[in-house]
């Protein structure tokens, strides 16, 4: 199992039982093209539950005689849910922005942790690449807002790159702050037939190796692989099948893998269009008459989920750098807040708090500031 980080709608803390966690396993075992086998997963409306021992890195887990490459990488002990990290769903009718109190994300590592294990320590200090996989049907138009958005990050045109960097403040035990160089290096469409709408875990690691094998785009270290899904695409959940998936459970989540021997990390992004726009574009969004990208409210809602997943999985790649004292990390404490004394209006009557290249505009959440402790939308 890869360890995940999970970007969720709101929801009450659950827990599996053994029986039920032995159910998911069954379906698993006989549904193996929708999930992968159950386990514990890092979840946000999940119960914490104390982590397997650690397995270190590919570059460590080969000194250290660690176990083969597909085998699932952990967090540390700090309150991390073995599994992914999820971006949590707003419950219809909340009126709150923030679906959880603020805590400090602060760094996890301290000298003993950088001295011995410094790669738990890490944070994206090397340009960072962008690959998108298209999984389902999308219009030139839906795609180039994601594009844009991606192109925006590192562009002195507009204001996106000033929300980039409130990531480039959190650094590694060295000091090296995440890169301010953020690029789209690659893409890849598939279309899936009907019956592969329905994504597993293993679906979506098997997605980036098959771009990896085609020639779409590198075995990248320093890139994250965001499959995207389609107002079609279902995501499967390996831990509750019944319950914890996109949409019911969660709007996106980051993690990473052993992929052609190197840890790779990915997230899954779906479109929430038709589905549960107010949980996962938020209520701002959900009320206006149209979005900012002008290619459906649900693109909108994509690209604010990618943004927080892109700013996690480059403070926190491996679950074990930057989080609150209960594991969420630098997104998930500003997770669906737009503040509205930031928003302004195009003349149709879209929201947006962040410009970018050739005048694009954008709805985006905030995201925390590490030494003010509260969530802003730019530095």
């Amino acid at each position: 199992m890869a360890h995940h980080h999970l970007h969720h709608p709101s929801g009450s803390a659950r827990s599996l039982s053994p029986s039920a966690l032995a159910l998911a396993t069954v379906f698993c075992l006989l549904a193996t093209h929708l999930c992968t086998a159950a386990a514990a997963t890092h979840v946000r409306s999940l119960t914490v539950s104390a982590p397997p021992p650690v397995s270190a890195p590919a570059s460590a887990a080969s000194s250290a005689g660690a176990a083969a490459a597909s085998t699932a990488i952990f967090g540390d002990g700090r309150k991390h849910i073995t599994g992914r990290h999820v971006q949590k769903v707003q419950a219809n009718g909340s009126s709150a922005a923030i679906v959880r109190p603020m805590g400090v994300v602060e760094s996890g590592c301290g000298s003993d942790t950088c001295n011995a294990e410094p790669w738990r320590c890490n944070v994206m200090s090397d340009p960072i690449n962008v690959y998108l996989i298209w999984h389902g049907a999308f219009s030139k138009a839906q795609k180039n807002v994601v594009r844009t958005f991606v192109r925006s990050l590192s562009s002195s045109e507009g204001t996106v790159s000033g929300w980039w960097g409130i990531s480039q403040l959190y650094t590694d035990c060295d000091g090296n702050a995440v890169s301010g160089d953020v690029a789209l290096a690659g893409e890849m469409q598939v279309r899936p037939n009907a019956f592969k709408l329905l994504l597993g875990e293993n679906s979506l690691v098997n997605l980036v190796r098959m771009g990896i094998n085609r020639g779409k785009f590198p075995a990248d270290v320093n890139g994250v692989y965001f499959v995207v899904g389609s107002r079609w695409s279902k995501q499967w959940s390996s831990l509750n099948p019944w319950g914890d998936n996109f949409c019911s459970g969660y709007c996106g989540w980051h993690s990473y893998r052993s992929i052609k021997g190197k840890q790779l990390k990915y997230s899954f992004v779906g479109n929430p269009a038709g589905r549960c726009m107010w949980g996962c574009g938020g209520k701002t969004l959900y009320n206006a008459p149209a979005g900012p990208g002008g290619a459906g409210k649900g693109m909108d809602s994509v690209v604010s989920t990618l943004a927080h997943e892109l700013t996690e999985a480059a403070t926190d790649p491996y679950l074990s750098t930057w989080s609150d004292s209960e594991g969420y990390e630098n997104a998930d404490v500003c997770d669906i807040d737009f503040q509205a004394s930031d928003l302004s209006t195009t003349s149709d009557g879209a929201p947006y708090n962040l410009e970018g290249i050739a005048g694009s505009k954008f709805l985006v959440q905030l995201n925390y500031h590490p030494t003010q402790h509260q969530c802003v939308s730019t530095v």
